[in-house]
Order: C-alpha cells, then sequence, then structure tokens
C-alpha cells in the first residue's frame, strides 16, 4: 500500500508542475504580444511627430522666404524654398 501512495505523489506532483507550466508559457507569450504592441504604438508616435516636425519647418522656412521677399506668387514661392528636405 505504501508504494501506490508513491507512484500517486509522483503523479500529483507531475501535473500540478504540467498546470504551473501552461500558466508560465501563456502568460510570456501574453507579455511577448503587448511588448510588441507597445513597440508598434511607440513606432508610430515617433513618425508622427516626425511628420509633424517636417511641415513646422516647412511652414517656418515658407514665412521666413514671405518675410525677405515681401508678396510673392505661389509659383516664386514654391521655386524659392523646394531646396527643403525632409531630414
Amino acid at each position: 500500500m505504501y508504494n501506490k501512495q508513491n507512484g500517486f505523489t509522483l503523479i500529483t506532483v507531475l501535473i500540478l508542475t504540467s498546470m504551473a507550466s501552461i500558466v508560465v508559457l501563456s502568460s510570456l507569450r501574453e507579455n511577448i504580444v503587448q511588448e510588441r504592441l507597445s513597440g508598434n504604438f511607440q513606432k508610430k508616435l515617433n513618425s508622427r511627430l516626425m511628420a509633424e516636425k517636417g511641415v513646422f519647418e516647412q511652414a517656418k522656412l515658407l514665412q521666413q522666404t514671405l518675410n525677405e521677399e515681401g508678396v510673392l506668387a505661389v509659383e516664386d514661392l514654391i521655386s524659392k524654398t523646394s531646396n527643403a528636405s525632409g531630414s
């Protein structure tokens, strides 16, 4: 009867260990997904900020050109500020 109890204890420990492993692996997978989502959100935010920065720099360049040159036609203003880059 003593041998049957040792086998039961072994099976119980194996089942509990398997359940704990499943919980840990599930949690690990969820953390990886959350990490990817937050990384994608950060990249999206950075790209939006860079785009806004480019728009404001171009608007500043246009305003400076208008202040220096006075009243210009749209075509002249574009030709004078077309050397701007996005870097």
